[in-house]
């Protein structure tokens, strides 16, 4: 017999997806641009580059907090 299915849950499958893509996004500036930044000028310059990709991620994980707040407030209505 056929156990019935539970409902997906489609909100929190989107939050899920939208957090791995946030983490994903972080990673690759992170590591890929310090990494091209480490082979193409070498290590001093990847490390004076550092602060600049995690003042990006900074940026990128402003303008998500940013809009889960705008999100949050408008289902509040």
């Amino acid at each position: 017999m056929n156990s019935p299915k539970r409902p997906s849950d489609l909100r929190a499958d989107q939050r899920q997806a939208e957090r791995r893509l946030l983490i994903a996004v972080i990673l690759f500036l992170v590591i890929v641009g310090g990494g091209l930044i480490l082979i193409i000028y070498g290590v001093t310059d990847a490390l004076m580059g550092l602060p600049c990709l995690l003042a990006g991620v900074g940026l990128i994980l402003l303008i998500y907090i940013i809009l889960n707040l705008v999100e949050r407030w408008v289902k509040d209505d």
